[in-house]
């Protein structure tokens, strides 16, 4: 049994998705003028908002920018807690950008210069796609076994508990876990 985040039982998964179609129709645009300001295309966006496919953190903050809005302003509302102390059992369910991943808010809100997050990745779980981002990002594995593919698969690094590793601003890369274990992994971007 996994000691790892889980999602409170009361509480449902934010739906992004149609957080971003409700943004787009306000903003009065178009999927087809968002997927060419974004670089995305039209049927994954149209995937995304239908709640049939995740995203990865790198559309995803191509879609926040274009819109103006911070990632906070997609989870629903709570009472206002600490804004310094997050606990373990508070922490709200951000995404999950591939089937077997789930990202947790380890931050008390996400308008912040560092944006921390838990990802708690199932037994051979991978991220769908690269990302990308501004800002720079630091990746922790508390347990488990992680792996990281670099700059389009030129290079694969294999994260065991207790390893980090550290990226630049627009590196393109992707998570998984080739292991038959859970694995828990630390990602703090920088936002930049």
């Amino acid at each position: 049994m996994s000691a790892g985040p889980r999602k409170p039982p009361d509480e449902a998964t934010p739906e992004i998705g149609p957080s971003l179609r409700a943004l787009r129709k306000q903003r009065g645009l178009s999927l087809q003028q968002v997927a060419l300001a974004t670089g995305i295309s039209k049927s994954f966006l149209s995937l995304v908002e239908n709640g049939t496919n995740d995203i990865t953190f790198g559309r995803l903050h191509r879609l926040l920018t274009l819109y103006g809005v911070d990632l906070a302003d997609l989870l629903p509302t709570r009472e206002p807690t600490d804004d310094i102390v997050v606990r373990g059992t508070a922490r709200r369910h951000l995404y999950s950008p591939a089937p077997g991943m789930d990202v947790f808010m380890a931050s008390p809100d996400t308008r912040r210069n560092l944006l921390a997050g838990i990802a708690v990745l199932a037994p051979g779980a991978w991220m769908t796609e690269d990302s990308t981002h501004d800002g720079e990002e630091w990746v922790h594995v508390v347990r488990g076994t992680a792996e990281l593919v670099l700059d389009d698969g030129e290079t694969t690094v294999e994260l065991l508990a207790g390893d980090s590793a550290y990226l630049r601003a627009g590196r393109r890369h992707r998570l998984g876990n080739p292991s038959a274990h859970e694995a828990e992994v630390i990602t703090v971007l920088a936002q930049g």
